[in-house]
């Protein structure tokens, strides 16, 4: 696999890592969990609102942007119990907020800086790496098809999807002799 490919995600342990110092705070580890399990840009992170949060259905509206299918995706249990506890002191109409009054993508560009640094990574960490890691754990799962990839990053073309597919080597993959059936 070429070095700019791999470049673009992070390892099992490379997130693993950044999730594990990123619990130092309950904010940092919401802009981690949701950012890499919903393949979110940073924009998107921080335009979720309380108000797209399904409670009683455990899902979260997902606005996406540059063009994206916004919708709906399932909340796990971990992620319902983390979002309950932010709410829990949350001032704003936003998920991911501080003190400063609006939450900016400098100041996740700094978190995930920190957060390079404290989880001992050997390369730069930046928040985009999660939508790609996301992207190419989906693909490299067989239990996930090319379609539900696309649907869930919100890509309309599928070529923005097709570079993880191609990554994954499951273009042709699990073919078998289709001819025989």
């Amino acid at each position: 696999m070429s070095e700019s490919v791999q470049s673009k995600y992070l390892t099992k342990e490379e997130l693993d890592s950044v999730l594990k110092a990123a619990k130092r705070s309950d904010r940092e580890y919401a802009i981690v969990l949701l950012s890499y399990r919903h393949g979110l840009r940073c924009l998107e992170l921080l335009k979720l609102r309380w108000n797209f949060v399904d409670w009683q259905q455990k899902q979260i509206f997902i606005s996406r942007v540059k063009g994206s299918d916004s919708g709906y995706h399932d909340l796990a249990k971990d992620e319902i119990k983390l979002l309950k506890k932010l709410k829990k002191h949350s001032q704003s109409d936003f998920i991911i907020s501080g003190r400063e009054k609006n939450f900016s993508t400098a100041r996740v560009r700094q978190i995930c800086k920190e957060l390079s640094l404290d989880a001992n990574l050997s390369r730069p960490f930046h928040h985009h790496m999660l939508r790609h890691t996301c992207g190419h754990n989906m693909a490299n799962n067989p239990k996930i098809n090319p379609l539900t990839v696309q649907r869930y990053l919100g890509h309309r073309d599928s070529r923005s999807t097709e570079v993880y597919i191609r990554e994954a080597g499951r273009e042709f993959k699990d073919l078998g002799d289709w001819w025989e059936k």
